[in-house]
C-alpha cells in the first residue's frame, strides 16, 4: 500500500478484506497535532531484531534487540553516531536474519522532519550508551512522539538492566563479554524526561475537533491502507471525547481517541 497521501478518497466502501483490516485496527490514529481538513497521513512501522544470546542461567530467559521505527518508507534509528535517517530498516540488514519482526504500530500526521527535529537534541552523535541510552531509549520516544504509545517492555530489558547496573553487574558482563563501559555523556539521560517534556507539547498541541457528533450518525472514517472513506455509524461519545463507531455490513467496532477525530472522521454524505 502506498503512504503519505492526502486524506482524500472515493465514498463508502464494503469489501471483505478491507473490513477484516479494519476489525483488527487499522484506521487507528495516535497522532497528537492538531491537523487541518486533509492531513497527510503517515504509516509508523517498528522493527525489532534480536541482538547477542539470551540471559545466561540463573538469570531468568530473555532477550536483548536492536529497535527503530520507520514512518512510511524511511527508518529513524539511533547508535553511537546519533540519529540516523536511511531507507526503510537499514540498519536491520547487519544483523543475522534482519528485521526479524516488522510491526504496524499506526497512523500518524506527524513527518519524519518532525521526528527528527524534536528528538535530535536528545540524540546526540556521541551519547550512545550500551544500557542507558540505546536504539531502544529512542524508539520508546519515538513512538510516543508520533503515537502517544510507549515500546513494549520486551524490547527494553538492557535499558532496565542499565537503571540499576550495579544489582545487575554479572548479567551485563555476561551479556557483553565484559566489553561494556559507561558513557559518561548519557549519565544525565533519563526516557521519562523525554516523555514527559513530549507529553506537555502535546497537551498544548492537541485540540478538540470542531465538528459535533452524536449517537446514530452516519459517519465515515478514513483507511490509509486501503486509501478510501468507509461508511460507519457513530455508536457513543465517551465522556473524553473518543467515539466508538461500527463499520457498515458487519459488526466491527473502532475507538477513535478525541485527537483523532479532525483527520479520521467526516460526516457521511
Amino acid at each position: 500500500p502506498s503512504y503519505g497521501s492526502k486524506a482524500k478518497g472515493s465514498g463508502s466502501g464494503r469489501a471483505e478484506p478491507l473490513l477484516s483490516a479494519l476489525a483488527e485496527g487499522d484506521m487507528g490514529l495516535n497522532g497528537s497535532q492538531q491537523v487541518k481538513e486533509d492531513p497527510v497521513l503517515h504509516a509508523v512501522q517498528l522493527a525489532a531484531t534480536p541482538i547477542g544470546p539470551q540471559g545466561p542461567p540463573g538469570f531468568g530467559v530473555f532477550q536483548a534487540y536492536h529497535t527503530s521505527v520507520a514512518i512510511d518508507t524511511t527508518e529513524f534509528s539511533f547508535g553511537p553516531s546519533g540519529l540516523s535517517v536511511m531507507q526503510i530498516f537499514t540498519s536491520h540488514h547487519y544483523l543475522p536474519k534482519g528485521p526479524a519482526e516488522v510491526m504496524e504500530r499506526g497512523i500518524t500526521t506527524m513527518s519524519g522532519s518532525e521526528l527528527k527535529a524534536a528528538l535530535i537534541g536528545d540524540f546526540r552523535a556521541g551519547t550512545y550508551d550500551m544500557l542507558r541510552k540505546n536504539c531502544n531509549s529512542f524508539s520508546d520516544c519515538a513512538l510516543f512522539y508520533l503515537l502517544g504509545i510507549r515500546l513494549d517492555a520486551k524490547y527494553r530489558v538492557m535499558e532496565k538492566m542499565g537503571a540499576s547496573a550495579d544489582e545487575h553487574l554479572g548479567i551485563i558482563r555476561a551479556m557483553t563479554m565484559g566489553d561494556y563501559v559507561p558513557n559518561p555523556k548519557a549519565a544525565d539521560f533519563e526516557v521519562e524526561g523525554v516523555v514527559d517534556r513530549i507529553r506537555r507539547a502535546r497537551t498544548v498541541r492537541v485540540r478538540p475537533t470542531s465538528r459535533k457528533y452524536s449517537a446514530g450518525q452516519r459517519v465515515e472514517i478514513y483507511s490509509v491502507t486501503f486509501k478510501m472513506w468507509v461508511g460507519a455509524r457513530v455508536q457513543s461519545i465517551h465522556v473524553d471525547g473518543a467515539m466508538t463507531v461500527i463499520y457498515d455490513s458487519q459488526n466491527c467496532k473502532k475507538t477513535i481517541p478525541a485527537a483523532d477525530l479532525s483527520a479520521m472522521v467526516r460526516p457521511a454524505g
